[in-house]
């Protein structure tokens, strides 16, 4: 499970981003005792595609499709929960993962999205 996440790459945006988002798993929780992420896996103009982790964001109206700013955020000196799926084998074993691009989208930023009309 944390195999490809120790090879995520953590960058600081040092402006603000446009493009589309692919792939988007809203925080598990309320942040309090916890602190819980979204991820989100977004192409920018160029076709490069990277994840944003954005604290304590529950929204569930970002979706696949979207177009997004994304606004510069610091990454926290915390630990944060990161989203995951739960996978069940037929032979009844469970796995949790980050998900297909996983391993196919290391570099990583910290920031909060806000919707492009």
């Amino acid at each position: 499970m944390d195999s490809c996440r120790s090879n995520w790459k953590y960058f600081q945006l040092e402006k603000p981003l446009e493009g589309q988002i692919l792939v988007r798993k809203s925080a598990q929780g309320e942040c309090g005792t916890r602190a819980f992420v979204s991820l989100t896996i977004i192409k920018l103009k160029a076709h490069k595609l990277i994840r944003i982790l954005s604290l304590c964001d529950s929204d569930t109206m970002y979706q696949a499709g979207n177009k997004v700013r994304i606004l510069p955020s610091e990454k926290p000196n915390f630990s944060v929960t990161i989203p995951m799926e739960l996978d069940e084998f037929p032979n009844g074993t469970q796995c949790y993962n980050f998900g297909y691009m996983d391993c196919e989208v290391l570099e990583t930023y910290y920031g909060n999205l806000k919707r492009v009309k």
